[in-house]
């Protein structure tokens, strides 16, 4: 689904594309396994076998959303990163009140248990996000590859099905404002450059938040993106990255 960005770094970067377990084109697993502690182990298993393949070099995160929030947990436990580049993360401005948090939490994952779940076409899938204003100002093709990485044909057998399950994304949305909360940037010691959505748009995760005041990251925001800033500008957000790494001196250590 994120074609549109990363296809931009293949000349310049190895690129390792993989998505998070019961996402993507990942099987459904249990949905006791389904949560932030193992995303983390997980992506940690993912950084030793890249670590194995391609041996010592500069690895920069490269991550959006609830997984950028795992790359930091991630990033605080190991400190494996050269450097992380994160996407919109869903995290806590410092001085939200914890009522508000779990306030946000508790209606976003009331919102996906009644999300609709399978689909006749993928025609039927594609009309539907016409009028889902996170997904109108995606770059021309993003919805169908959207259609490709979202969508599982039926265990039904006719049809289509959303490949994550709602009741597995709501689950992660009833513990992902504790884990935002939790995060500790002085943890992270490796450069970190945040890109996020306009903060005067409303966001489909939590409130795009000015990380500005936290002094260990490099914050920006795209005006007039929303919270999948990659599919809407995904040149600007590409450009961003190459900046950042030739800035941080990454690839020089």
């Amino acid at each position: 689904m994120y074609y549109p960005f990363w296809s931009l770094l293949c000349d310049q970067f190895d690129l390792i594309v993989y998505d998070i377990r019961n996402h993507g084109w990942n099987p459904v697993t249990d949905l006791e396994m389904h949560n932030i502690a193992v995303f983390v182990d997980d992506g940690e298993k993912v950084f030793d076998a890249v670590s194995q393949r391609f041996g010592p070099k500069s690895t920069i995160g490269v991550f959006h959303s609830l997984s950028a929030l795992i790359a930091l947990i991630q990033a605080a436990n190991s400190g494996e990163f050269s450097a992380l580049f994160l996407l919109d993360p869903p995290i806590a401005k410092p001085g939200v009140s914890e009522q508000d948090l779990e306030s946000i939490g508790d209606r976003l994952a009331a919102m996906t248990r009644i999300r609709q779940y399978t689909f006749d076409s993928r025609e039927q899938f594609l009309e539907i996000l016409d009028y889902v204003p996170l997904y109108s100002g995606f770059v021309p093709g993003a919805k169908e590859l959207a259609s490709k990485a979202l969508l599982r044909p039926s265990t039904s057998g006719t049809g289509y099905e959303l490949r994550c399950p709602p009741e597995y994304e709501a689950q992660v949305l009833d513990y992902v404002i504790a884990w935002s909360a939790a995060v500790d940037f002085e943890e992270i010691h490796c450069p970190t450059k945040v890109i996020g959505a306009d903060p005067t748009i409303r966001s489909a995760f939590l409130p795009s938040l000015d990380l500005a005041e936290i002094v260990q990251i490099d914050y920006d925001f795209v005006p007039d993106a929303a919270h999948l800033v990659q599919l809407e500008r995904p040149k600007e957000c590409a450009e961003f990255l190459r900046e950042f790494i030739e800035t941080s001196g990454v690839l020089a250590k």
